[in-house]
């Protein structure tokens, strides 16, 4: 859908007459259907919780609660079904304490991917893993994903103080699969902030480095016909 702005300029009047001047600006095309920005769903679910599980917890209700008839909870066992007729089982650790403790929660169905997301609890960090919704087909990420606005890509970071520092680019291929397209890692340990999609082949990413902690800069990456750069 566009809409326009029309400006009109009136240039030396009387018998040399008017020139008409149009200026279009274009609306940014709406998301496709089964965008989400799992940011939003995890604000709405977890006002006033400081807890990063108890946020998790909230954030599988508030979305279960919205609807997702192909997942569900049984105690400790959280289960999706799959488009291929099978039914994938996470099932929690009982024990926070022992060995190996790790706590599933449902996070968010990315629609427009094809893929559920949810979100694992270890000991001492997170971790979050795709399935693909038909085949159950899985994907380890390093942090929370961020859609592209065509739904074709989306990009991942993780840094200070709990993880790795990286970047990643993951891409919708057809049939389904999501495979990685991009990786960076800097140079220095990184504190990243929230990823920005500028258009769906351009990203930015504020971030502190280890290296000037409190100096705030801004990493770009551009997708050319031969990969991803990084924009100086």
């Amino acid at each position: 859908m566009r809409r326009s702005t029309m400006g009109v300029v009136l240039v030396v009047g009387g018998a040399i007459g008017s020139v008409l001047v149009a200026c279009r600006r274009e609306a940014p095309p709406p998301p496709p259907p089964g965008f989400v920005d799992v940011r939003d769903t995890i604000e709405r679910a977890c006002a006033g919780l400081e807890n990063a599980y108890e946020c998790a917890r909230a954030v599988e209700q508030y979305r279960l609660g919205k609807g997702m008839p192909a997942v569900s909870r049984v105690g400790r066992r959280l289960s999706v079904a799959l488009g291929n007729g099978t039914v994938l089982d996470f099932t929690d650790t009982p024990d926070p304490a022992a060995d190996g403790y790790v706590a599933h929660t449902y996070a968010e169905y990315l629609a427009c991917f094809g893929y559920h997301l949810v979100r694992k609890q270890f000991a001492d960090r997170e971790g979050w893993v795709m399935i693909q919704a038909e085949s159950g087909v899985r994907a380890d990420l390093p942090g929370l994903p961020t859609l592209a606005p065509n739904c074709e890509r989306l990009v991942v970071v993780s840094g200070l103080p709990d993880a790795g520092s990286v970047l990643q680019v993951w891409r919708w291929n057809e049939g389904g699969r999501a495979t990685l397209e991009w990786t960076f890692q800097p140079d220095s340990p990184w504190m990243p902030g929230v990823p920005v999609w500028t258009s769906a082949t351009e990203l930015r990413i504020p971030y502190e480095s280890d290296d000037e902690p409190g100096t705030v800069r801004t990493l770009h990456a551009r997708l050319y016909t031969d990969g991803w750069r990084l924009e100086r």
